[in-house]
């Protein structure tokens, strides 16, 4: 084991900053509604800058009785805040504060930041043997961590140089450091999801409130009531409309025997978890992602002339003019359509690019939890995942990285610490610690099984990331995968859904690859098909 590692474990409780904040945030709710029914713009202004500061103080608070219990929620999601947020665990962030839209979030990265302290969210155990077990498992873990980096760096090194030495036979001297950057990404499917994280994360009114409401969560209640508790104080002590709301009980938190899982789950969850896993993954065919709902349009034109008739109908075109293909095809070669080589995603914004929000798709999809991770950071694709405190199996259930399964030793220590960790879990349970206090034990590995759903235009813009070589493997696999298999029923709309360097090429755009010293060292926009090896 490494001597940079401490050799202790730290957990601190989570700390919480409010360091932005939309500035109006107490007049700028009602001055928007206030202009709904207005015959020229409302501009925020203090209550005491009316001429009557009770009358006004009165109409605002009926303005925020009306809308928010008719629904009228829009008028509050003007205010943001920002947090900084520090000390908490990558399974919260995973299952709670990443699973929907409407967030914005900076993490540090475990691929490229070293764990050199055990810092680890600890659930409040029972007895003081349950928290010994829990400490010395995320101490093992870290030791598998380090006893990994030590046995795959050689290895990494060695096919990096076989992948870079193909197109230019010359190792730099800062190419060390990526060396052991991919050696990071690899040994941290080892670390337990218990792990803290630093992070900053920014959430209008409706969905800090929404957030609130939920905070008793059936996988992380403890520490959600904990983290989303003190956000909501810091809110309301900077935001008085916001204090008000709260106070309003309109958040008020649902108990945990009243949410919608729970009950569901007591009144049909069982044992069945092993048989759930085992009949997803025989569907999955050894892929990470499969394609299991594509869109059905009646008619010979099918999906590319529905597409086309769209962009026909946008521009006013009539339909004896250009044919389908042609339509499509300017649509999406980004040498004909510069918003594809723009350093902003236009696609979402640009009216000729929005038909392609009309082409849905539904992927089964099998990935790790620190794959998923990054995953679900793309918001325009809408993901349902197995909850893991409803999801224990009796078997390790983890995905194997292809650089340990390729490594002897390295695929002894993973396997050993794996079977370990479950050992644990197992054990905690047998003394009766809640699946909510234990899963914080599973490691990055664990699977993550989901259903996950997309238009093209969301796709478009993953493709154009995460077939790049420095994404995450498990990611690129996965986008590969679900590019291959739309293009096999719909090739000429999936023609240009390629890594971001062959885009950039076809546009004519320099440099073709942006990343500089980041670049994978392969020139996939001359050899599309080039393999990946790292």
């Amino acid at each position: 084991m490494s001597d940079r590692f401490s050799g202790e474990i730290v957990s601190p409780p989570p700390e919480v900053a409010l360091v932005g904040i939309t500035r109006n945030a107490e007049n700028l709710p009602s001055s928007a509604a206030k202009t709904c029914y207005a015959p020229k713009l409302v501009r925020p202004r203090p209550v005491d800058a009316y001429k009557d500061p009770a009358k006004e103080t009165a109409t605002r608070r009926r303005i925020t009785s009306l809308t928010f219990e008719a629904g009228h929620h829009t008028v509050y999601q003007h205010v943001a805040y920002t947090f900084a947020l520090r000390g908490v665990s990558r399974n919260l962030i995973h299952c709670f504060l990443h699973t929907f839209p409407f967030y914005n979030t900076e993490q540090q990265s475990q691929r490229y930041v070293e764990m050199k302290q055990a810092a680890v969210t600890v659930p409040p155990f029972a007895s003081e043997s349950q928290r010994q077990l829990f400490e010395e498992t995320v101490l093992d873990s870290w030791r598998t961590y380090y006893d990994l980096l030590d046995v795959l760096k050689p290895q990494i090194e060695r096919v990096y140089k076989q992948q870079v030495w193909a197109h230019r036979p010359a190792f730099a001297a800062w190419e060390e450091g990526k060396i052991e950057k991919m050696a990071l990404e690899i040994a941290r499917y080892v670390l337990p999801i218990a792990c803290h994280s630093d992070f900053y994360y920014t959430v209008n009114q409706v969905t800090l409130l929404s957030l609130n409401r939920l905070r008793r969560h059936p996988q992380v209640a403890w520490e959600a009531e904990r983290l989303i508790g003190r956000m909501v104080a810091a809110a309301a002590a900077e935001d008085p409309l916001f204090a008000e709301l709260v106070a309003s009980r309109v958040s008020e938190p649902y108990p945990a025997a009243e949410l919608a899982e729970a009950l569901l789950w007591d009144e049909h969850g069982g044992s069945g978890c092993d048989n759930v896993a085992a009949a997803f993954d025989a569907q999955m065919a050894g892929r990470y992602s499969r394609l299991v709902s594509a869109p059905h349009v009646d008619g010979e034109r099918g999906l590319e002339g529905l597409l086309a008739d769209a962009l026909r109908l946008v521009l006013g075109l009539s339909a004896d003019g250009a044919p389908d293909s042609e339509l499509i095809a300017a649509v999406i070669d980004p040498a004909r359509n510069p918003y594809h080589s723009s350093t902003l995603n236009l696609v979402p914004y640009a009216p000729v690019t929005q038909v392609l929000h009309h082409a849905c798709f539904t992927f089964a999809k099998r990935i790790s939890h620190t794959a998923d991770s990054q995953n679900q950071r793309h918001r325009a694709m809408h993901g349902t995942r197995q909850m893991l405190v409803y999801g224990h199996t009796e078997e390790p259930d983890v995905l194997v990285p292809e650089l340990i399964e390729d490594n002897a030793e390295a695929l002894r220590l993973y396997e050993d610490y794996v079977g370990r960790a479950w050992g644990a879990i197992d054990r905690l349970l047998a003394d009766g610690v809640p699946m909510e206090y234990a899963a914080y034990l599973y490691p990055n590995s664990k699977v993550v099984r989901m259903y996950e759903s997309c238009d093209l235009a969301g796709l478009l813009h993953k493709a154009n990331l995460r077939l790049c070589f420095r994404a995450q493997r498990e990611i690129f696999e996965a986008t590969r995968q679900e590019v291959e298999q739309i293009a096999e029923l719909f090739p000429d709309l999936m023609r240009y859904f390629a890594a971001p360097c062959v885009v950039r090429d076809r546009a004519g755009t320099k440099p073709v690859c942006p990343e500089k010293k980041g670049f994978c060292g392969v020139p996939v926009w001359r050899d599309p098909a080039a393999p990946r090896l790292l």
